[in-house]
């Protein structure tokens, strides 16, 4: 993959309309590389600190380089549409990064698939 730099500096033309238009290797790159944020509800099995219940909902950020599908058969809810107050309503603050391609994390989410 190119990187945003080699990008910009060597291949980038800039056009004089108002609007950002991207050169078609620059749109390329943008469109090979999505990513999709998504929520997930686990339990907790142990107490959390010396005053909380044990099987308090715990959710939990991901971002999930090359997939755009709907999860909810496997738990997550994607979120590309809900505001920073709402995901800090369910306690969500950071995202974790899947990388495209990840299996071991795949498989822990429940999200493997088989070839």
């Amino acid at each position: 993959m190119i990187s945003r730099g080699l990008v910009k500096t060597s291949h980038h033309r800039d056009t004089e309309d108002t609007e950002r238009v991207l050169c078609d290797l620059c749109a390329s790159v943008v469109k090979s590389v999505f990513m999709s944020r998504y929520i997930k509800k686990f339990r907790s099995t142990t107490a959390l600190g010396p005053t909380e219940e044990r099987g308090v909902p715990l959710w939990v950020g991901y971002d999930i380089e090359g997939v755009d599908d709907d999860l909810s058969d496997a738990g997550l809810i994607k979120v590309d549409e809900m505001s920073d107050d709402q995901l800090r309503e369910r306690g969500v603050t950071a995202f974790t990064r899947v990388a495209a391609g990840d299996r071991t994390t795949y498989e822990k989410l429940g999200i493997a698939r088989e070839r």
